[in-house]
């Protein structure tokens, strides 16, 4: 294969996995606003429709019919990008949405409740406008990763005690990228820029929980999820080849294998107070990203005219590391049926320096603040919404594959701020 074109790919490769805000790696930290306001810590209180993502057990939790719909908005208040090269850049997209919505029932005479849900699990990644490169160029790089889930579960009472549930959803994700696509150089160094386009993966998601009643007033819980294989086919690829005589070649069948929601494990337990108006709720998460996102191979064949080479392939190694997530969260429920929540989600950065890239910055969060209320409008609606507070943090690395493209020891930052919104109706 021609070397600036396996150059391109590792480069793309590496950026393949653009990350959501406000996260713990590629997951958001919660769904719903309950969830999120209590910054995570959700898996042994789970009690709106939004379980059915979180933690299934506790959809046994819906009396009769319910449900709610959310939307989140998260702002970046400081994600930037530093090199060698002098740039100094903030991202152009600010403003990233996400949203979900749930259904439950609890069956007639019986202790057994279904459900249904659709799930942005992941957002936008970033998006860098006019940057200088070692061609002399100013380019683009950016891309954009999006992870839905839409799915249904169950969850039945054993006694009076125990609660458990399952769910199983269908996972749809898409995939565009930009790598300074307007450069095209073959001296000192050859670099072809490139865009990937409409790239799609489809997977099966399946969760399983339990609550535990130990007490009236403490609840143990267990969420377990496999690990989800998502393999990006049908896609496009353009290589800017212009300096080596060939033009823009589009490459019609792009794919990219080994990327993989990973495998979770989580533990929770949840206390409340005598009078039922305080409720503590602490969780321990494993996200097994070390075998999730380890290795990655991307492919493009069928050009659609004269080209370097009719078919391109490139192995590539991220090396994610497993990540820890511990979540404290707290709800107290005020006069007036208010309900004020806050909550801390503190984990480890899963992304070693030799493959973070200005793509991948907001997987370096480790540190989450959230606040957030509820109150009933009349006797079946109720109204929530928080805030969320990511706190700033600077990586500065060497990435092998992108040193000729934006030279060595490179720093990512971020710091982002999010509002969320959620209305329900249970009847």
């Amino acid at each position: 294969m021609n070397p600036a074109l396996r150059a391109c790919l590792a480069a793309l490769l590496l950026l393949a996995c653009a990350p959501a805000r406000a996260n713990n790696g590629l997951l958001f930290i919660g769904f719903g606003s309950e969830s999120l306001s209590m910054g995570g810590a959700d898996t042994a209180v789970a009690r709106d429709t939004t379980a059915l993502n979180t933690n299934p057990a506790g959809l046994a939790q819906v009396a009769h019919r319910a449900f709610d719909a959310y939307g989140t908005l998260t702002y970046a208040v400081d994600v930037g990008h530093r090199d060698a090269i002098s740039n100094d850049a903030g991202v152009e997209n600010r403003l990233t949405p996400s949203f979900g919505g749930a259904y439950a029932q609890r069956l007639e005479g019986t202790k057994l409740t279904v459900g249904g849900g659709l799930f942005l699990q992941g957002g936008a990644g970033n998006r860098f406008e006019n940057l200088a490169t070692a061609a002399g160029t100013r380019d683009e790089l950016s891309a954009r990763l999006a992870i839905f889930k839409i799915g249904a579960g169950a969850a039945y009472e054993i006694g009076d005690r125990l609660r458990v549930g399952g769910s199983v959803a269908a996972v749809v994700a898409t995939l565009q990228q930009s790598l300074f696509p307007a450069t095209s150089l073959v001296a000192p160094a050859p670099f072809f820029g490139l865009d990937a386009e409409d790239l799609v993966a489809t997977g099966v998601n399946a969760r399983l929980g339990m609550q535990y009643l130990a007490s009236d007033r403490l609840t143990l819980a267990m969420v377990y999820s496999p690990k989800t294989r998502l393999d990006f086919k049908d896609g496009t690829l353009r290589s800017n080849q212009t300096a080596a005589g060939f033009g823009v070649v589009t490459y019609r069948d792009a794919q990219l294998e080994g990327f993989a929601l990973p495998q979770e494990l989580s533990f929770g337990a949840a206390w409340k107070s005598a009078d039922g108006r305080l409720l503590v709720s602490a969780k321990l998460a494993w996200l097994n990203w070390d075998d999730a996102l380890d290795q990655q191979t991307i492919t493009a064949s069928d050009p659609s005219g004269p080209a370097a080479a009719p078919a391109l392939r490139r192995d590539s190694a991220l090396n994610w590391k497993d990540q820890y997530v511990w979540a404290l969260g707290a709800a107290y429920t005020a006069g007036f049926g208010t309900t004020l929540y806050g909550g801390v989600n503190i984990a480890n950065n899963p992304v070693p320096p030799e493959t973070l890239s200005p793509l991948l910055s907001a997987a370096i969060a480790q540190k989450h603040l959230t606040a957030g209320f509820s109150h009933p409008l009349g006797e079946r609606w109720k109204i929530s919404g928080g805030v969320l507070y990511v706190f700033p943090e600077k990586v500065t690395y060497t990435n092998p594959s992108l040193q000729p493209l934006l030279g060595a020891n490179s720093q990512e930052r971020i710091e982002y701020l999010g509002v969320n919104v959620m209305v329900g109706r249970a009847w």
